[in-house]
């Protein structure tokens, strides 16, 4: 749930995206020093930079889409805040960093490790990452991604008739964090698997929390947008069910020569 003292300078508006951003916030802000650096990859829309620029922090948001770039310099300005176009195993910085966030990316990326080599060797010593990816075996992957990406892979009378289905009931396949054109899922991460990819990395893990239930599964989606409040009980009482029911992970890790 969200606490009443969380302010939402983001455009988000769905329960699932604000908790996601609340559980960011809450670990950016509990760094305990000044100057904080903060380096957001695939920064898509420019949701999340600009909340943690709000904390005071000097964000830097990154993305290989220009579009993406351009609509986050439109929907965001801050003193603290710049966003450039770059690929992140390509992008270079003067300075390392003390947070960086890497949030609904590695699930896009055919080979993450790449990306986390990078990103492990742009953080301080003592730097904290922040991931969250979806539960590749939770409700939502398994019963709507999963099946829905095999359909359009035919690219037959089957998928012509899902992309109509969806249409109509409104589902573009954007999200408020990104208009990427490519959202598809490469990756379908476990709690297991992710530990063990990151840990490789002398990455030490601090915090996991459960994202939501069922709230973003259709045809529970169609109820949500009817009665809001379900959405929000959805959040809440994932925190209270087994983490393999969740439909997604948010996590922290902190660089430390300590494995686990």
């Amino acid at each position: 749930m969200i606490a009443k003292s969380f302010i939402n300078y983001s455009k988000y508006i769905k329960q699932e995206d604000l908790k996601r951003l609340e559980f960011i916030e809450n670990h950016v802000k509990s760094i305990n020093r000044s100057n904080v650096k903060i380096l957001d990859i695939g920064c898509g829309n420019g949701n999340i930079s600009f909340q943690m620029a709000k904390t005071g922090a000097t964000v830097i948001g990154i993305d290989q889409s220009e579009d993406a770039i351009e609509r986050a310099q439109s929907n965001f300005n801050h003193e603290n805040l710049t966003f450039v176009q770059s690929k992140v195993e390509e992008y270079q910085s003067h300075y390392k960093f003390d947070i960086i966030i890497c949030s609904e990316i590695l699930e896009h990326l055919v080979d993450p490790e790449i990306i986390l080599i990078k990103l492990t060797e742009a953080l301080k010593e003592d730097g904290m990452l922040i991931v969250t990816v979806p539960n590749g075996y939770g409700p939502r992957e398994l019963f709507i991604t999963q099946p829905v990406q095999w359909i359009n892979s035919k690219d037959n009378l089957l998928t012509k008739i899902l992309r109509s289905i969806k249409s109509v009931l409104g589902y573009t396949g954007y999200t408020s964090q990104s208009d990427a054109d490519d959202l598809i899922h490469y990756q379908f991460f476990t709690i297991k698997r992710i530990t063990r990819l990151i840990s490789k990395y002398s990455m030490h893990r601090i915090d996991l929390k459960s994202s939501n239930f069922i709230s973003g599964m259709f045809p529970f989606s169609l109820l949500v947008r009817l009665i809001p409040s379900l959405e929000k009980f959805d959040c809440f009482i994932i925190d209270y069910l087994p983490k393999f029911l969740s439909s997604g992970f948010n996590m922290v890790w902190v660089k430390t020569n300590q494995t686990l």
